[in-house]
């Protein structure tokens, strides 16, 4: 291992070689759309997890709240039919189809935070 820096004769050495980053990254959002804003310039130091630019997340915000209120439509759907269910007012094949339609929604709520989560371009580690 050698150091370089400034020598205090004021000599110049030239030593053949080549230096590379340890880690580097190629970042690119997961959902498309147009960017906001860039939050670093390169070469600025960033922080593992920091904000490095953000996507105009307004569909996406609307997309997650439709996705939640049709998931929480769907939960009151299937608590009405597990309590009708125990009182002999709807069969089973109600209930399991009303439990499917809940398990349906909040996987589609599922995908559309995470799509919000993604207008975000985070920094996966410390670095320049």
């Amino acid at each position: 291992m050698m150091n370089i820096g400034a020598d205090a004769g004021g000599r110049t050495l030239e030593i053949p070689g080549s230096v590379g980053a340890a880690q580097s990254a190629e970042l690119s959002f997961e959902v498309s759309g147009r960017m906001l804003e860039r939050m670093v310039e390169e070469g600025q130091f960033v922080d593992a997890g920091q904000v490095v630019a953000m996507l105009d997340a307004r569909d996406f915000r609307a997309q997650r709240d439709s996705a939640l209120a049709r998931r929480d439509t769907a939960k009151a759907d299937y608590d009405r039919y597990s309590k009708a269910f125990e009182k002999n007012a709807v069969t089973e094949q109600q209930v399991s189809r009303s439990k499917g339609q809940f398990d349906v929604r909040q996987a589609e709520l599922d995908i559309a935070a995470k799509a919000l989560q993604d207008t975000e371009l985070r920094a996966p580690f410390g670095g320049r």
